[in-house]
This record gives C-alpha cells, sequence and structure tokens, in this order.
C-alpha cells in the first residue's frame, strides 16, 4: 500500500494548477469529520501510471450538503449544479485549473427500467458507506477510491486485480448494470479498445444478448423516442475507433453492434473482387488489411508526424462501402469482368448517411464525405497530365495529407495477383505536391492567390464576369507551375495578354 499511496502523492503534488494538499489541510480543518475520496478515471488511470488531464472527480461523505457548501465557499467558488443528488462544481481560490472540480455526496441510483442513458433516479446520502456509492457504477476499474484522509484504496469489487489482469469487467451482474444503462455496453467496448484489455465472459455475453436493444424506442408525449441518444452512441464509436481501430471494429462486429450501428459496412463482407487486382480478399478483408497495416513500422516510417483521427478512421472504414451496390459483371472482349462503377460516389451517399445517424459534426462529416467520394481521383487520368490546380484542389487542401495518406493505404492493401507494387501512383502525387509547394512562399502554400479578383479587373479594366474564376485559376496554374513568383510578374503576364 505505500507504492499506491506514493503514485497519488506524486499525482497531487505534480498539480502545478492546484495545491491540493493545502485544499485538503483547509478542508479538513474547516470539516475534520468529512471523509473525501477521490474516485472515477483518474483514480484508474493512478494506479496504471497514466494520470493524464485535470478530471478531478471527488466524493466527499459525513457532511449534509449546505454545510459542504458553506465551508467550500469560503475556500473557492462553489456551484450546485445537481441538488437532488448533490453535486458541486469547486474552483478552489487562486487554483488555475482549466475545469472546475466536481464533488458529490456519495448517492445510488435506482434505475428506471427503460435502459435509457442517465434513465436514472438518485438519492444522496452523506451518511452512505463510500462502498455503496462504488456499487452503482459500471465496471470494477471504474469503482475504485482513494481515501484521502487515511491514505487508502478503497476496492470492494476488485478494481486493481482487473487492472493488473487486464479485464474489462462489471460490477455485479452484468445483464442488470446494462438494462439499467444500454450506452455501457459501448463503454466496455470503449474502455477494452482505450486499455486494450480483454471483456470477462459473463460481461461479454451480457453484451452480445442485449446489444440488439441498443437502438430500442419508447413513447415521450405520444412522439417515439431513441432509449439511447444517437449522438451518445456516436461518440462511443469515434472514441473506440480513435483508441484502437483493429480492435474496436472487431468487438463491434462480434457484438453484433455493427448490426444495428453501421450495417453498410457489414455489407462488404463477401463483396469479392477482381483477384489480379485484389488477391488479399473481398472488400471487408480490404478494409481489415488497411487497419492491419497502420500499426506497421512502415506505416508510421512514412507517416511520421501523421496524427491520426476518429473521422479519418471511419472514412477509412467506408471508402469502398459503396461497392456492395455498385458490383456488376461485364463482359469485355468476350471475358467476364467485375467492376465498380461508380462506387466512390455511392460510397460518399453511404457515407453521409452513416455520419448522420451517428449525429456527427457537420466539419467531421464533411471531411469524412471528401475522403471517401475523392479516393478514386488517381485512379481517373494520367498524374502527369493532371493540372496543377486539381491536384491542389484534392491534396494541398484541408484534407489533403489526409487524402494521400488514405492512398497510401488503399494501394498497399490491394494487393496485386502478380505481386507488382501498387504505390506509382501515390508516388507521383506526393511528388507533384511537393515540387508545387516548393514553387510557393510559405504563406501562399495552398491559400494566397497572386491576384485578388479586383487587381484582375483592375489590370484588365473589366467588369465582374465568369471570366475573372478563370483568370485567377489560370495565374494560379503557372504560380503552381513555378512559372510566375510575383504580384508584379502576374500583372504583367495579363497586361500581354
Amino acid at each position: 500500500m505505500p507504492e499506491i499511496a506514493t503514485k497519488f502523492t506524486k499525482k497531487f503534488a505534480s498539480e502545478k494548477s492546484c495545491d491540493f494538499n493545502k485544499l485538503f489541510n483547509d478542508i479538513f480543518s474547516k470539516l475534520p469529520e468529512a471523509e473525501f475520496y477521490l474516485v472515477g478515471g483518474m483514480t484508474r488511470d493512478i494506479l496504471l501510471n497514466k494520470p493524464k488531464g485535470k478530471d478531478y472527480d471527488f466524493v466527499c461523505r459525513n457532511v449534509p450538503l449546505q454545510k459542504l457548501i458553506n465551508a467550500l465557499g469560503t475556500l473557492g467558488t462553489v456551484d450546485l449544479v445537481g441538488a437532488n443528488f448533490g453535486v458541486l462544481k469547486f474552483l478552489p481560490a487562486n487554483a488555475k485549473l482549466k475545469d472546475a472540480i466536481d464533488i458529490a455526496l456519495p448517492r445510488k441510483d435506482f434505475a428506471t427500467g427503460t435502459g435509457g442513458y442517465r434513465d436514472m433516479e438518485a438519492q444522496a446520502d452523506p451518511a452512505m458507506p463510500i462502498e455503496e456509492d462504488l456499487s452503482r457504477r459500471d465496471i470494477t476499474i471504474n469503482a475504485m477510491a482513494w481515501d484521502i484522509k487515511n491514505q487508502k484504496l478503497i476496492d470492494p469489487f476488485n478494481g486493481q486485480a482487473d487492472l493488473a489482469n487486464k479485464i474489462i469487467r462489471c460490477v455485479g451482474d452484468a445483464e442488470k448494470r446494462f438494462h439499467e444503462d444500454y450506452s455501457r455496453m459501448l463503454r466496455a467496448i470503449r474502455f477494452a479498445c482505450r486499455f486494450n484489455f480483454k471483456i470477462e465472459d459473463k460481461t461479454w455475453n451480457a453484451i452480445k444478448t442485449l446489444m440488439p436493444k441498443i437502438n430500442g424506442t419508447r413513447m415521450v408525449d405520444n412522439k417515439e423516442q431513441r432509449i439511447v441518444p444517437a449522438e451518445t452512441i456516436g461518440k462511443e464509436i469515434m472514441k473506440s475507433l480513435k483508441d484502437n481501430p483493429r480492435l474496436a471494429i472487431k468487438l463491434l462486429d462480434e457484438s453484433r453492434a455493427l448490426d444495428f450501428i453501421m450495417p453498410e459496412l457489414l455489407a462488404t463482407k463477401g463483396c469479392e473482387q477482381p483477384h489480379k487486382w485484389h488477391s488479399e480478399g473481398d472488400v471487408w478483408t480490404h478494409t481489415m488489411l488497411i487497419l492491419e497495416k497502420m500499426e506497421t513500422t512502415e506505416f508510421k516510417k512514412e507517416f511520421p508526424k501523421l496524427k491520426i483521427k476518429p473521422d479519418f478512421i471511419l472514412a477509412l472504414l467506408l471508402h469502398d462501402a459503396g461497392k456492395a451496390k455498385t458490383r456488376v459483371t461485364v463482359e469485355e472482349n468476350g471475358e467476364q469482368f467485375v467492376r465498380f462503377y461508380g462506387h466512390d460516389i455511392e460510397g460518399a451517399k453511404i457515407a453521409k448517411t452513416t455520419c448522420e445517424r451517428l449525429k456527427l459534426s457537420r466539419a467531421e462529416t464533411n471531411k469524412i464525405v471528401f475522403l471517401v467520394r475523392n479516393h478514386m481521383v488517381t485512379m481517373q487520368g494520367n498524374i502527369a497530365g493532371m493540372k496543377s490546380t486539381t491536384i491542389e484542389k484534392y491534396y494541398m487542401g484541408k484534407h489533403g495529407q489526409d487524402l494521400l495518406t488514405l492512398l497510401w493505404l488503399d494501394a498497399l492493401c490491394s494487393v496485386r495477383e502478380d505481386g507488382l507494387e501498387t504505390h506509382q501512383n501515390y508516388r507521383d502525387i506526393k511528388t507533384r505536391v511537393q515540387e508545387m509547394k516548393n514553387h510557393l512562399p510559405t504563406k501562399s502554400r495552398g491559400s494566397t492567390d497572386l491576384l485578388s479578383g479586383d487587381e484582375i479587373m483592375a489590370v484588365l479594366n473589366i467588369k465582374p464576369s465568369k471570366r475573372i474564376a478563370e483568370i485567377k485559376e489560370q495565374l494560379r496554374e503557372l504560380q503552381l507551375n513555378g512559372k510566375l513568383t510575383t504580384k508584379e510578374a502576374a500583372m504583367q503576364y495579363l497586361k500581354n495578354l
């Protein structure tokens, strides 16, 4: 236990934005009867030696709510955000914490029986044992508390052992926990992805049994309403994809979550591709291979500074989703061939539908749809003959690096039957992009034109028209090719027309 105490002592001592030692000395001097416990994710992460962030949650027992508010009010700012279940937001005086500290009374949750997210009634009781408060939590590794005054770990459900054994396990009866809130099934999967833990058998069986409930509805004021909000599902899915994409899809698939959340992705299973170009297998196999290759040294060497975001992962998953709907067999020169005409266009429609179902942000949706819609751009023409402005549009804009990364992964995982490598298009695009960047001043890369529309009209003495946009593109093409480098040169070029 001394070793564990050292972990918590170091975390509190390292927090430069708040002197926790002084804070609790002051609190206990005003409330000597109080018991304070650090609970939730911070407790778990300290035990894992990963105490990042400043998300502090405390439980205080043995003190009535109003007395606690009065005492804390002398030490900082206090806001009561949950009168019915005794939750306070506390910002200590002189602290530089970004977010207020959560302080709650011990409480017990009473599920209403709907399985709905937050469909629970809470009862706070300052005299309630901390073990009873912890019993309402979802999984054991989140059901531990650090007793600040007595410097000891409260672990009634063996969360510390599950941390050591890398196990995700429900507190108590798994089906009961999930019936209280069906979104907890996705949380369990998310924590398995975050820590690369195994989900314990009883917990896993309960997830597989109850996953069909994730899309359940109920009537509220004569209107049909989702039991688990789509926003909640979307957030859990995206967090899982961010933490461990390959494990996330494996667990979501095996739990049948994909059946109810992203059925379009399942349609790629069994969607066979021409063996000549895709000897790796069907569309699903191709997509899973991409997730596998993202974990390799080869990928990290090619993209050492790339920060993978969950919207990029979702775009990878959906980039060929349109193939299942567009697969046709055609005859060419007396032979039968499989083709996927317009699968990028169909895939973009599927991606948009999926994003809307998950209630993703407009920015995330636009990015995913852009990547899926344009992942075939370099397959539809001679790269050497492509206009520089076209390459700039797709590969030097807001999502250009992501599209280039998708091109690399897609090519790598399109395994030709003859064994020939497939990265020539990627190399050609990468070379063109670098050459164009070399022709642009740093401040101009990807954004600034040599001349504005007003300047073009002034030089040519013409009125606003569609011709202005055409001239701007012509100037930009010359600029990207290194033939025009200054405003003066661009003006002279126009005068010479």
